[in-house]
């Protein structure tokens, strides 16, 4: 009797051991994540060059009337702000989901850059950080929530 008991106690801690590894993993990726991030803003705070994270025109073009009022659209007080204009018109435009790779390219194209080490992971940080606008689509990117 008592040896089931052990028995079965062992088991509940060999599977509380591993739960607890898988869980360790999980945090440890977590804290990398966190780490990024801090850096990421410190680099943003500090005003590293070109790290500070403006969305700044790169190229300059010929720009018609009606670009020009979809540019001025752009104006906003944020920089993250910016980019999920920028990213809204992209992605419109596209009538499809986008990844956020696919996004910077397209923001490339138009001539405008995130002033930033990581410009891919700064998009999709700002489009993470407005759920009632964007939403990520598994394997296929981001796509606008039109009215919600």
């Amino acid at each position: 009797m008592l040896r089931n008991v052990l028995n079965a106690l062992e088991e509940q801690v060999r599977g509380q051991e591993k739960a607890l590894a898988s869980l360790q993993r999980d945090v440890a990726k977590k804290r990398q994540h966190i780490d990024n991030l801090k850096k990421m803003i410190l680099e943003m705070d500090e005003g590293i060059p070109g790290s500070s994270g403006e969305l700044v025109q790169t190229k300059t073009r010929s720009v018609s009337e009606s670009e020009e009022g979809k540019a001025k659209s752009f104006k906003s007080d944020s920089v993250a702000q910016r980019v999920r204009d920028a990213a809204r018109k992209i992605i419109t435009e596209a009538g499809k989901p986008m990844t956020q790779q696919a996004i910077k390219e397209k923001m490339d194209e138009m001539g405008l850059s995130i002033g930033i080490k990581n410009p891919v992971d700064t998009i999709r940080i700002y489009l993470n950080r407005a759920p009632k606008e964007f939403r990520r689509v598994d394997g296929q990117g981001y796509i606008v929530i039109e009215n919600p």
